[in-house]
């Protein structure tokens, strides 16, 4: 079986490879890109875009993947890039977007206090009016934050009514479920992507909803400074580099959600062709 795996996977991979070429190269067919980029077999991706396909960065080719919710599950994959010669074949392997966000998050964090250093000689080399500028336009940078995390929360509650609404009318029409068996394949495919990509979407959206908060300093800390300048600097400076990280996880999540709603969109639309036609 292995054997018959291998001698199978190498032919499979060049068409493949070719195939998905000539779709991501070309400047246009964006939804055929949207669709393509989703199909279980033969899949082409970028690990460092949670599975979005980017000709930029390292690739992995995979023979089967299947999604659920923050995770990407990869079956007989390797992964290349341009800077590098050597391929890596993985037999199984397992993509977190929580862990692509909290790396990010975490890199930031272990250079915030250099960085911040750094930024505060410079600023107390400023005149008065200057300091007092450059804290106001960290304040305002944080409340632009602030204000996409509020929106990204509500297009998760919006989301969740349209999902909630859509598996609703799924379940009005159970008696034509029913007869699941006796459809056509290409009827049943759709149908079962179409679930796959509601339950990725739901799983998502609950993720989001347990997604923690970012670290941030004690007022304790700030009231037994001596330098209160230099604390007070401190922490608009760290919340803003903080907020840009744990805003783009939020806008991450989102982005995820977005893009299973256009799938589900897609193929419901491609569903009711298939209906069409077999009337």
């Amino acid at each position: 079986m292995i054997n018959l795996l291998l001698y199978l996977y190498f032919p499979v991979t060049l068409s493949a490879i070719i195939f998905y070429a000539l779709i991501y190269n070309a400047k246009d067919n964006n939804i055929i890109k949207i669709i393509v980029s989703e199909l279980p077999i033969a899949q082409l991706s970028s690990d460092d875009n949670f599975h979005a396909y980017n000709e930029k960065l390292p690739k992995r080719y995979s023979l089967l993947y299947i999604p659920l919710g923050i995770y990407k599950f990869y079956f007989f994959s390797w992964t290349w890039s341009q800077e590098e010669k050597d391929k890596k074949f993985n037999f199984f392997k397992i993509l977190s977007l929580d862990k692509i966000c909290d790396k990010k998050i975490e890199n930031k964090e272990k250079g915030l206090d250099e960085s911040t250093d750094k930024n505060y000689e410079r600023f107390k080399t400023c005149n008065k009016e200057d300091r007092e500028l450059h804290i106001k336009i960290l304040e305002d940078k944080c409340k632009e934050f602030e204000n996409r995390k509020s929106v990204s929360q509500f297009k998760a509650g919006f989301y969740f009514t349209t999902l909630a609404l859509v598996l609703t009318t799924i379940a009005k029409n159970i008696n034509e479920v029913q007869h699941f068996s006796d459809w056509t394949f290409y009827k049943q495919i759709t149908f079962i992507l179409i679930l796959l990509y509601i339950i990725n979407a739901f799983m998502l959206l609950f993720s989001f909803i347990s997604v923690k908060g970012f670290k941030a300093d004690m007022y304790s800390t700030f009231a037994r400074a001596n330098e209160k300048e230099e604390m007070f600097y401190d922490y608009w400076y760290k919340k803003f580099q903080r907020l840009q990280v744990t805003t783009t996880k939020d806008v991450s999540f989102i982005l995820n959600i977005e893009h299973y709603l256009k799938l589900i969109v897609t193929w419901s639309m491609i569903f009711t062709l298939i209906l069409m036609i077999g009337e």
